[in-house]
């Protein structure tokens, strides 16, 4: 489970924060420098797992909150609540992949997205909502880091939060089958 770092319904902070970066960011405090993906492989591997028996687990889903002021909008940005919920989770401060791919499409050109060099993966805002998630890129990018460590597979929470349906264009499953496909290959 390399996900659900941070998260507005369930830490205690007032700001934003990715919830599956890859790597430490100098964006990161030093109370946050253990709070992404390579952290956590290697703090297993270091203490003895062995790869072949780790699967590494990633969002299809993210982790959104609501901005203080608009233009104060990068990671570690001021917060004061959680993103509203989507129409298909219903939970507020987190939208599945398809509920945000369905709500960028829906509204072009309104939303911004940023892509961490260290983080690789994306973060979007549009106003006061800002929701950081995987795309087909960056969970691309995590399943070769699983496969190049020689681990066992990948594995997603949740498959009902992947866009099943295909209404963005990607086809059905775009995060899953990119998994799969970079994993065999």
């Amino acid at each position: 489970m390399a996900y659900d770092y941070h998260g507005a319904t369930f830490e205690n902070h007032s700001f934003t924060g990715h919830h599956a970066p890859l790597y430490v960011s100098d964006v990161d405090t030093p109370d946050y420098v253990g709070f992404n993906v390579n952290h956590s492989i290697n703090t297993w591997l270091r203490l003895g797992a062995s790869p072949d028996k780790l699967v590494l687990g990633m969002g299809s889903y993210g982790r959104g909150f609501l901005l203080d002021f608009a233009d104060q909008n990068g990671l570690y940005a001021p917060s004061h609540a959680a993103i509203p919920a989507g129409p298909y989770t219903r939970e507020a401060g987190n939208w599945g992949y398809n509920e945000i791919c369905e709500k960028m499409t829906a509204e072009p050109g309104q939303w911004t997205t940023v892509i961490d060099p260290s983080y690789q993966a994306p973060y979007s805002f549009k106003g006061l909502e800002w929701i950081g998630y995987d795309s087909i890129e960056s969970i691309t990018t995590k399943a070769a880091y699983a496969r190049d460590l020689g681990l066992a597979g990948g594995m997603v929470w949740s498959v009902e939060t992947d866009d099943f349906h295909g209404n963005c264009g990607q086809g059905a499953f775009p995060l899953i089958n990119a998994i799969a496909r970079t994993i065999r290959n």
